[in-house]
């Protein structure tokens, strides 16, 4: 039992001692692109809301979600199956406040027509599998997951070849199954071998101090990109369809209310996910 406890606050040490060094040494322009992602997502959404033509910038911004995503999961040090299951805690706790409170609105109003097996597909993540997801951003839930599932098999191959192979059947998937957009599995594992192979030509040290201070500033924003991410569809309905607000009014209020409930949404999230480890690590996630 003594052992059992002294590895998993080794553990958490190491954890912590991560987030620490990231915290300290982001990379700028991965915070900057990951904002630049969610503002085109949140314009892509309120533009088609307000019936104006969409751009295909969506697909733009979740390019560069993926893009970054393969570039962080690059993390030679965890063994594949912790660093999934740390991966699928990270995505799913967040995303499981919000689907909650998604599926019980749409179980009082209706306004989406699902039986009680789909709203247990969606609540786990497998919205990409279903024909009417109810909220839109969940199929990039599933998608994730699916990537991340597929980097950490990638990683618990031993031949090179065999590897290769992995990867070239995971496209096939896929492009056959009409998952998302085959482009995206491209930008992600583009990002992983980024990371690999050119990791210290773009951690680049600054020492200006205006530079730290306006990185470490930019990392704070981008680290509420995912919370933003998640909430925006749901207050874009509420600004839209509630309060029958629309245009410029409409795009300032949205941004506002998202942004602010995406700061006490993360807060939210790094405590479940803190209380998750603390409770069930040593067994689960962080074994």
């Amino acid at each position: 039992m003594r052992t059992n406890t002294t590895n998993h606050s080794a553990v958490v040490a190491e954890a912590a001692t991560m987030q620490q060094r990231e915290a300290k040494q982001p990379v700028m322009m991965a915070s900057i692109l990951r904002i630049l992602a969610t503002i085109l997502i949140f314009v892509f959404h309120y533009r088609g809301l307000e019936g104006l033509p969409k751009y295909p910038i969506d697909k733009i911004g979740i390019f560069i979600f993926v893009l970054i995503s393969g570039y962080f999961s690059f993390q030679p040090h965890i063994a594949p199956a912790r660093w999934f299951l740390r991966r699928v805690l990270q995505i799913m706790t967040p995303y499981w406040s919000v689907i909650f409170v998604v599926l019980v609105v749409n179980a009082v109003y209706g306004y989406k027509d699902v039986n009680f097996i789909t709203n247990i597909i969606i609540f786990f993540g497998g919205s990409l599998f279903v024909e009417n997801p109810v909220y839109v951003i969940s199929w990039f839930i599933t998608y994730i997951l699916l990537l991340y599932l597929c980097l950490a098999v990638f990683l618990s191959i031993k031949y090179t070849w065999t590897k290769i192979f992995f990867l070239f059947l995971c496209g096939a998937f896929f492009v056959d199954n009409g998952i998302g957009n085959v482009y995206y599995f491209i930008g992600f594992f583009l990002g992983f071998f980024i990371n690999k192979f050119f990791k210290n030509k773009l951690h680049s040290k600054h020492n200006n101090n205006i530079f730290r201070i306006i990185n470490v500033y930019l990392y704070k924003i981008q680290n509420h990109s995912y919370s933003f991410f998640l909430i925006h569809g749901g207050v874009l309905k509420l600004v839209f369809n509630i309060f029958l607000f629309n245009g410029m009014l409409a795009l300032i209020l949205s941004f506002l209310i998202t942004s602010i409930i995406s700061v006490y949404h993360k807060k939210f999230s790094d405590l479940c996910i803190s209380s998750i480890n603390q409770y069930f690590g040593k067994y689960v996630i962080l074994r």
